[in-house]
């Protein structure tokens, strides 16, 4: 069969099965939908900033984003954060960049990919050289300082590995040491199959990874790009970091309601120029899952508060809400033992 039949048949098949899961809705006399952003906490939309400014410095995949809140004259925190393979501008993030800047945050990204023949061995210097320039605009240009020591790392796809590489030896790269580190669906190849050992690997390794890091490995279950191969090694790794100070977070697939809540590759994707109810909008999976986690993860870094959200297989962690006619959306599955 043509390649074109086969995508164009695909997509008719998702198509009809989208349609009469929403006709089976409207025949009950309703629509579920998934939870809203709560309006305080962490994942919450009470954010301190509302304007964000973001700079561009350097060219190609030696260049960098720097986004900061506008009108800030005072020392913030430091987030890198890292892209996965094939995503050459912040856009698809730039909800979750967006985010995190208005909390109080300064945010580095890196590019450090330009072309689909970028060798991925080469990222993590690419991307470190990036961060360590980013540091020397910070303080200039109406940017804020850099609040010394308060540095975490976020990072997705093939970016969880290079930000797990970076708390691994951060000297090696010239970044600064992290406090915390989350890397979402982490993973260099594809779906691990047998010509694995062909690809150019980009994670190197979590096992010097100091103790007192906040380390969270998080997972979709229904990733088929990359699965949970990596992830694991990672989270295995990185024993010296006591279990209190590490999780392994898997987000399960939610059909439920429109639109479904899916634990695919993308999780982490939200573009903020589309429209709702979009695929790519931010949803309950962003806002009660790896925002929530992330600013969990930084509160109890950087301040000691809100430990709770991020760590501990505890309830505020787990939970995602609910949907629209009070089911729970299904609960993250929290572990220090995958």
């Amino acid at each position: 069969m043509r390649p074109q039949f086969v995508a164009c048949l695909s997509l008719l098949v998702i198509l009809c099965g989208l349609k009469a899961t929403e006709s089976v809705y409207a025949e009950e006399g309703m629509v579920i939908t998934p939870p809203t952003q709560p309006a305080t906490g962490p994942g919450g939309n009470n954010h301190p900033y509302e304007a964000v400014v973001t700079k561009r410095f350097g060219e190609g995949r030696n260049g960098y984003w720097i986004a900061y809140p506008k009108g800030v004259d005072q020392p913030l925190p430091v987030v890198g954060f890292l892209h996965g393979w094939g995503v050459f501008t912040m856009q698809p993030y730039q909800a979750w960049v967006n985010h995190i800047v208005r909390r109080g945050n300064i945010v580095i990204y890196p590019q450090y990919m330009e072309s689909y023949i970028d060798n991925p061995a080469d990222m993590t210097g690419i991307a470190g050289r990036a961060v360590a320039d980013a540091f020397t605009k910070l303080g200039t240009d109406g940017i804020p300082t850099a609040i010394d020591g308060k540095f975490a790392l976020v990072g997705h796809s093939l970016g969880g590995c290079i930000s797990a590489n970076f708390a691994n030896d951060p000297e090696a790269y010239g970044v600064p040491k992290p406090l915390a580190v989350m890397p979402v669906e982490p993973g260099d190849s594809r779906r691990g199959t047998k010509i694995d050992w062909l690809l150019p690997k980009t994670f190197k390794s979590s096992a010097k990874i100091p103790a007192e890091t906040l380390l969270l490995v998080v997972v979709g279950e229904d990733d088929r790009v990359v699965n949970n191969k990596v992830a694991l090694r990672m989270f295995k790794e990185a024993k010296q970091v006591p279990l209190e100070n590490r999780d392994f977070v898997t987000f399960h697939t939610d059909p439920r309601g429109m639109p479904p809540l899916r634990a695919d590759h993308f999780i982490p994707l939200g573009f903020v120029n589309v429209p709702e109810p979009s695929r790519w909008a931010p949803n309950a999976y962003d806002y009660l899952g790896l925002w929530k986690l992330f600013d969990g993860l930084t509160d109890a870094a950087f301040y000691g508060k809100n430990r709770e959200y991020a760590l501990g297989n505890t309830p505020q962690q787990r939970s995602l809400g609910t949907w629209s006619d009070g089911v729970p959306v299904k609960e993250l599955t929290v572990t220090d033992k995958p």
